[in-house]
């Protein structure tokens, strides 16, 4: 999703060929007469503008980085964005529940419930961690894909261990009542599954999103960090292990990690265009740091924070800016970036050596599956290999 950062490229210039008259301007013009300027004054001078030049991008780039993006109005346009709380959303997850925004409240009922154990021995020395992979009904497909390569005990220490645990997250297909009836049919197969009658589509992003912690922090004991991941993304759940020890993560404390994204990224007021938002929904035009949507980690009490201020905020379709962004400044929590995540706009390729925790992709299932056990012996050190 990363979407709503202004990307800079650098262009490159084509010039035509001069003729020679213009030629001769610019050689009168590089000329000291009655002879030129030596070579090894102009090598110099050159060394001198690069220089400069480097020295002054990398002071302009750490000021960028330092300073501040959002101005004072712009700090009290987020906070006082927030409305009297009136209906809340579920704080645990029965046949039915609520997930409530200030202006829309929906209440879903659950088709199918996980068979996987999402429970954690109680005094595991190391970070326990849930994984909520966002899907869509119809993707059979690559839940098997995912079932093979992210999610299997095979290609993960970390899995094979019992601290990491997977659970797909799904609702109803909407125009295909055979999609349905086959996902019920997966799930009593896999066990894997929570579907819901929620309508499976863009719009409800969030309600899904939110529903997925709700189902997390209720339902399974002893989980330190709650994950939503997508089904597009290849993800190492070992690399992710490898970091835990270093961040001292407790579940009591409301942290939100990921790829961090500084404040004052705009907001699209635009409509018609793709993450649009009515200003009667959300009327500030920047929003607060917020981890990317694809791939993002919070503490459980994070989460159960964040279901209870919901209902304190209007409903905007763009998940990840509201659910780590807004929610996280009303909850006061600490925000912690997580390295080597990576997105499908050509931030990286198969072939890269850099390490990898997460890559964000527009693979289909075969490419997916490929690329995973590829990079996974040449791209995560710590890995379980295959």
């Amino acid at each position: 999703m990363l979407k709503r950062a202004e990307a800079q490229h650098s262009t490159q210039k084509t010039f035509k060929k001069e003729s020679p008259y213009r030629f001769d301007y610019y050689e009168q013009l590089l000329a000291t007469p009655p002879m030129r300027i030596s070579s090894k004054k102009t090598n110099i001078t050159n060394r001198i503008i690069y220089a400069f030049i480097i020295f002054a991008s990398i002071t302009l780039l750490l000021w960028n980085q330092s300073a501040p993006l959002l101005t004072e109005s712009e700090r009290q346009c987020i906070l006082d964005e927030t409305y009297p709380r009136g209906n809340i959303s579920s704080a645990d997850l029965g046949e039915s529940f609520r997930i409530a925004f200030y202006d829309v409240q929906k209440t879903f009922k659950i088709l199918q419930l996980p068979n996987v154990s999402c429970d954690f021995a109680e005094h595991s020395t190391s970070t326990t961690v849930l994984m909520m992979i966002q899907t869509r009904a119809k993707s059979f497909t690559r839940r098997n894909v995912l079932r093979e390569t992210v999610i299997s005990a095979k290609n993960s220490k970390i899995v094979e261990d019992g601290n990491m645990k997977f659970i797909f997250v799904t609702g109803q297909n909407e125009e295909d009542e055979k999609v349905n009836e086959i996902l019920e049919n997966e799930s009593r197969l896999y066990g894997d599954l929570l579907i819901t009658d929620m309508h499976d589509n863009y719009t409800n992003l969030p309600f899904k999103a939110l529903q997925s912690i709700l189902f997390a922090s209720s339902r399974c004991k002893n989980v330190d960090l709650i994950g939503k991941i997508d089904e597009d993304v290849i993800f190492y759940p070992d690399q992710l292990a490898k970091l835990l020890p270093g961040l001292r993560i407790e579940a009591d404390t409301n942290l939100i990690l990921g790829d961090l994204w500084r404040e004052g990224v705009m907001v699209n007021h635009e409509p018609d265009t793709k993450w649009y938002i009515p200003k009667e929904a959300y009327r500030c035009n920047r929003f607060p740091q917020y981890a990317a949507g694809p791939l993002y980690f919070m503490t459980r009490q994070a989460a159960k924070d964040i279901l209870k201020v919901s209902n304190g905020r209007k409903f905007i379709t763009v998940e990840d800016s509201l659910i780590t962004g807004l929610y996280s400044v009303d909850i006061n929590a600490e925000n912690i970036h997580l390295p080597m995540m990576y997105y499908h706009h050509g931030q990286t390729t198969d072939l890269s050596r850099r390490q990898l925790l997460s890559w964000h992709n527009k693979k289909n299932d075969e490419q997916f599956r490929m690329s995973f056990f590829y990079m996974l012996s040449t791209r995560c050190l710590p890995c379980k290999k295959f």
